[in-house]
């Protein structure tokens, strides 16, 4: 699909300090609606009110927040693409949006981000850090329940598919 001036996007879930990845789209002559950063995950919009809003629109862009239901997909007269930036494509009606002819894609960004925040989690559950910070906060010292485990000499990884396996 093309961008044309006089497209209408609503981009509903931005990532703070990222607003410039949308400066394309701003520069093709789109007229864009934005939503509240997805760093405010109480701040979506039911699906009465995604109706409402994607109405007259040609492309949603959104992450994981917001739900692209049958009725929403639907109720958008003019969506001709709905993409979600990150992996998988779970909150979006697949089968409404290809049978409205609704092209679904998906921008898997965070591969890196997601393997390296699995990774350390692994090492704070290794190095027992939530416990041991609630300990130190109330009033604890070292002691024999505090010794968290090594890495060395053992085989820890991540086993999946796709970009983050």
């Amino acid at each position: 699909m093309k961008i044309a001036p006089g497209m209408k996007v609503f981009a509903a879930e931005p990532i703070e300090n990222l607003e410039y990845t949308l400066d394309p789209l701003k520069e093709s002559g789109c007229e864009l609606i934005i939503g509240p950063p997805v760093a405010k995950p109480n701040e979506g919009y039911s699906e009465s009110r995604l109706i409402k809003m994607c109405a007259d629109q040609d492309a949603f862009i959104g992450m994981a927040r917001e739900k692209m239901t049958e009725a929403v997909i639907n109720a958008a007269e003019r969506m001709r693409v709905i993409c979600k930036y990150g992996n998988g494509v779970d909150n979006i009606d697949v089968k409404a949006a290809t049978k409205k002819g609704v092209l679904v894609a998906n921008a898997p960004v965070h591969d890196m981000t997601v393997a390296e925040f699995t990774f350390s989690l692994i090492l704070s559950v290794l190095k027992k850090l939530p416990r041991n910070i609630n300990h130190l906060l109330g009033g604890g010292w070292r002691d024999a329940s505090t010794v968290g485990n090594e890495i060395y000499k053992k085989k820890v990884g991540i086993v999946g598919f796709g970009g983050i396996g």
